[in-house]
């Protein structure tokens, strides 16, 4: 499980991201969930520590309220167009390292547009938001969950089912290699093949929109499984029947 970063402004979504923090760590663990600010200890320089945050994690969650765009320092200034503008740092960071950034809109927020952001963080307005509204809470946190999960594997992954399929397919295809196959090595040959081909259908099903490794693995061995278990079906039926 890669971590996550939560961005948030203190005034306006603060319980919001809490909750979703709250749930992030139920889930993933409170290891594995940096809470912005609440995350940061006395005497830390925090820019640092948000930047190693930041490079640690692999999913950054942008909690983003109605008035998020417009929240004024104590002179009248916009926040977002102050240098020091935390959120913005935070932002405009994890856009520069290019890791996954889901927006999520909450209390009725809108799409952000381009021209309501400052330079380092206009291509936050492209990225296809989702939003968590409190009457489908739950069902909010749970699609939050599995966008999380498709940025968080790994593309060079080869996955355990995968590696578990192989096995069983060469297992497999150690019982059907004589040149006469009895007929409990054609049965080995079928099952250890019907296996191989569910693990490696069910690893294409969860990564065909992830990791790229382990969605060719799971292509290899749905394949290499397919012909062992016809091999083994061929092994069975008698040759008087072609």
């Amino acid at each position: 499980m890669g971590k996550i970063f939560v961005s948030y402004r203190q005034k306006g979504t603060f319980m919001r991201a809490g909750r979703i923090a709250d749930a992030l760590v139920n889930q993933c663990g409170e290891q594995n969930v940096f809470q912005d600010k609440a995350s940061l200890f006395g005497g830390a320089n925090w820019k640092e520590q948000i930047e190693d945050a930041i490079r640690e994690c692999t999913v950054f969650v942008a909690v983003i309220g109605p008035e998020w765009t417009e929240h004024k320092n104590a002179d009248g200034s916009r926040r977002l167009d102050d240098l020091d503008d935390y959120v913005r740092f935070e932002v405009a960071t994890a856009l520069q390292r290019e890791i996954g950034i889901i927006p999520v809109q909450v209390d009725g927020a809108g799409r952000l547009r381009e021209e309501q952001l400052p330079e380092p963080m206009k291509n936050l307005a492209y990225i296809e938001p989702m939003r968590i509204d409190d009457k489908a809470w739950h069902e909010g946190i749970s699609t939050l969950l599995k966008a999380i999960k498709k940025f968080d594997l790994d593309p060079k992954r080869i996955g355990w089912k995968n590696i578990t399929s192989l096995v069983s397919s060469t297992i497999g295809l150690f019982a059907l290699s004589p040149d006469v196959v009895p007929q409990a090595a054609a049965l080995v040959g079928i099952v250890s093949g019907g296996v191989a081909l569910f693990l490696g259908i069910g690893s294409y099903i969860e990564n065909k929109e992830g990791a790229p490794s382990a969605r060719n693995w799971a292509i290899g061995a749905i394949i290499f499984a397919a012909l062992v278990f016809l091999v083994g079906v061929d092994g069975l039926i008698p040759d008087e029947y072609f």
